[in-house]
């Protein structure tokens, strides 16, 4: 499961905000919850698992290959974001227009 706290990292380091990571984390526990075949046998279980693993570390993949390493856009160099609370509570980012 590093592949779902890769993804996870990367909201994080892209948007500053804990509740989207938080969101990231209740998605990937709830759709495991939901779309889990019921009634499986071990060995389905864990096909089930390897196929869920996959398709984290593929999107692991066309992230990194589109951020680098660092998982922040590349070309742009550090951004003064501002964090601002929004009509709905959430904490927000906005980055400051020049």
């Amino acid at each position: 499961m590093t592949a779902i706290r890769v993804l996870i990292v990367w909201i994080y380091t892209n948007t500053e905000s804990l509740w989207l990571a938080q969101c990231m984390h209740v998605s990937s526990t709830g759709s495991l919850v939901i779309f889990s075949p019921p009634g499986v046998t071990a060995a389905q279980e864990a096909w089930w698992y390897a196929v869920y693993a996959a398709v984290l570390w593929i999107a692991v993949a066309l992230i990194s290959t589109t951020y680098g390493k660092g998982l922040t856009p590349k070309g742009i160099g550090s951004v003064d974001r501002t964090t601002t609370l929004s009509w709905s509570g959430c904490a927000c980012l906005e980055a400051p227009l020049h």
